[in-house]
């Protein structure tokens, strides 16, 4: 009797498993709905006659190294057996080696698109409040994410010496504790999203608004919270200390989540205008509706 592997099994298991799915419906789904924001904000802008401003070219720029970074996990997921399950081990071992590779550049990219959007909130910031205090707190926010950017970038891309030995371990060479250091790095970049969210508390609840408006605006500035518990999950979820390596697949999933969220969150206050008007427009329509069916 054979022992070979159904065909239909075969197609199975070299098919994308769960985490595959998820990371590619959440991929397109967040890359469409980052662009539909930065869209709008632009749009905004236009509609209001204010100029592009230096935090809308650097979330324009984020949302193109994000295409990147979730094509680059897509590559990994489809292609490198991110998402995949194979019945050869040589296929396994091989697929492992390529998906090692693509997933070098996503830390390095991470670092790059995260830190984008935090300049383009901080950019955004000194354009909205020209309060000399505050300019002085909002670029020494700068400088930190500056300093945290140069350090991710060194230890991201010079994580094993020689490189090669990232995706194999038989290269002479040494890696540092890439799990503890992941664990620093994130743990600050949160508690910069932390600092940046309430960075202009005090001076919105200051306005001379209504109470009413005054917390509609500071509702949409903390919809930035979801990116902090999306950071929070993805430490929690990701981080091992056990394993060398981190859970790349997930740890991909996470990071797509993210950034899509960030730099939707991140155009929200620019958007509030539009978005206004657009639920002016539809409640108008719906209340024209009934008239137009009673004329009939």
């Amino acid at each position: 009797m054979s022992n070979a592997v159904p065909f239909s099994q075969v197609l199975y298991m070299a098919g994308l498993n769960e985490i595959g799915h998820t990371t590619l419906v959440v991929s397109v789904f967040l890359t469409v709905l980052s662009a539909v924001a930065v869209g709008l904000r632009l749009w905004t802008r236009r509609i209001l006659g204010n100029r592009v401003g230096v935090d809308d070219w650097l979330i324009l720029v984020s949302w193109f190294i994000f295409l990147g970074f979730s094509g680059n996990i897509l590559v990994g997921v489809y292609t490198c057996g991110g998402g995949q399950v194979y019945t050869s081990e040589e296929e396994a071992r091989k697929k492992l080696v390529q998906y090692l590779q693509s997933s070098y550049a996503i830390a390095p990219l991470y670092a790059v698109n995260v830190t984008t959007v935090k300049l383009s909130i901080l950019f955004l910031y000194r354009r909205l409040f020209p309060i000399p205090s505050f300019q002085r707190a909002n670029m020494g926010v700068m400088v930190f994410c500056f300093v945290w950017f140069v350090i991710a970038i060194i230890g991201d891309i010079f994580y094993c010496i020689p490189i090669q030995r990232f995706w194999d371990p038989a290269v002479p060479g040494s890696c540092f504790d890439f799990p503890v250091y992941f664990l620093i790095m994130e743990v600050v970049d949160l508690l910069l999203d932390v600092i940046i969210i309430g960075l202009p508390m005090k001076i919105i609840l200051g306005l001379p608004l209504s109470l009413r408006k005054r917390l509609a605006v500071v509702g949409i500035f903390l919809l930035g919270a979801f990116v902090i518990v999306t950071g929070a999950v993805r430490i929690a979820y990701v981080y091992q200390r056990s394993r060398q390596l981190l859970v790349l697949p997930q740890a991909s999933f996470w990071s797509v989540v993210n950034l899509g969220t960030a730099i939707v969150c991140a155009c929200l206050p620019i958007c509030r205008p539009s978005l206004a008007q657009f639920v002016a427009l539809r409640r108008m329509w719906f209340q024209s509706t009934p008239d137009k069916h009673e004329g009939h």
